[in-house]
């Protein structure tokens, strides 16, 4: 069995260009920060970062962690940029996967404990479901940014087969293929809806000013602990 991780990223982003590359911390990019915290996953056998061009995956290359303890390898993919199911598709055809794990490349504070929850449940769970944590129910709202969607390669593959425009984000056609969702709950979190993903430059700052706060290796029991006014 093999597990692969998905990392889309692209530096032609509208509202922030280039925030993959961007500095979180004096010393790491939104992208390797992110890497560095995906490769302590128990589940994963690799990490790909698939990009829309060969220029793009090779000037992301050099943000690899040298000792990462899951290998990672940059992946460029000749299908329309905003065709992210297709991508997902390529990478479990070419490393033939058997579980498909997407993690979006703007979300550096990843907590490896809740991607291998959702891989975990991938594996052990009812055959032929999507398992969701990226974007956990939580009280009043949406908490945002710390988990991954859990693919089965037969899933990906019928996604990619069927007549849609909903094609940028794989969860979106799961709906139209008619397949099970289950999605991830957190009833211990205590501020209400919360995002960690970097959209704007203002995003990134208030994680970065976050990292500070925190121990290397944090969790979301961290972020939970941290006051409600310091995670706004």
């Amino acid at each position: 069995m093999k597990v692969v991780g998905v990392v889309q990223a692209r530096l032609g982003s509208t509202r922030f260009p280039n925030k993959v590359l961007a500095r979180i911390t004096q010393f790491e990019s939104v992208l390797s920060f992110l890497l560095g915290r995906l490769t302590r996953s128990y589940y994963l056998d690799l990490i790909v970062v698939a990009t829309p061009s060969k220029a793009e995956a090779e000037e992301m290359e050099s943000e690899q962690h040298e000792r990462d303890p899951v290998p990672t390898e940059f992946r460029w993919y000749d299908v329309p940029e905003d065709d992210l199911v297709a991508r997902h598709a390529a990478v479990a055809r070419e490393f033939d996967a058997d579980f498909i794990v997407r993690v979006p490349s703007d979300n550096p504070f990843v907590d490896p404990f809740l991607v291998d929850l959702a891989i975990h449940y991938a594996i052990y769970g009812n055959p032929g479901t999507v398992y969701d944590n990226l974007r956990q129910r939580c009280a009043g709202g949406i908490l945002d940014g710390l988990g991954a969607e859990v693919y089965p390669r037969a899933v990906i593959k019928a996604l990619d087969a069927l007549e849609t425009t909903e094609r940028e984000h794989p969860r979106a056609a799961i709906a139209l293929g008619n397949y099970e969702l289950c999605e991830g709950r957190d009833p211990e979190w205590q501020h209400g809806p919360a995002t960690f993903d970097v959209n704007t430059p203002a995003d990134l700052e208030r994680l970065s000013r976050l990292v500070k706060l925190l121990p290397p290796h944090f969790n979301a029991r961290h972020l939970n602990a941290l006051p409600h006014e310091v995670l706004v």
